[in-house]
C-alpha cells in the first residue's frame, strides 16, 4: 500500500506525462498541417470541423520530358518551402 505522499507523487508524475504527450500531439498536428482536438467535449462542433472542406488544396501535375511508353516508372521529387518562409 502506498502512503500519502507516494500517492500524491505518482498523480503528479501521470498529470505531468499527459500533458507533455497532448503538447507532442499538437505539435505533430501543427508541424504537418492537421488540427488536434482536446479539452472539448462538444463531438458535433469537431466532427463537423472534420467533414469541413479543406482549407487549401494543392494539385501536382506531372508532365515528363522524352516520355517513352514502356511502363516503366519515372522519379519525382517534390520540394517545398519551409513553413516558416510561406508567411
Amino acid at each position: 500500500m502506498l502512503d500519502s505522499n507516494t500517492t500524491q507523487q505518482f498523480l503528479q508524475y501521470d498529470r505531468q506525462e499527459n500533458i507533455e504527450n497532448g503538447m507532442v500531439l499538437a505539435e505533430l498536428a501543427d508541424d504537418t498541417g492537421g488540427t488536434i482536438f482536446r479539452n472539448n467535449n462538444d463531438l458535433f462542433a469537431g466532427f463537423n470541423s472534420l467533414a469541413a472542406p479543406p482549407e487549401y488544396i494543392y494539385y501536382l501535375g506531372f508532365y515528363p520530358e522524352n516520355l517513352k511508353p514502356d511502363g516503366s516508372y519515372h522519379g519525382l521529387k517534390v520540394t517545398l518551402p519551409n513553413r516558416k518562409d510561406w508567411c
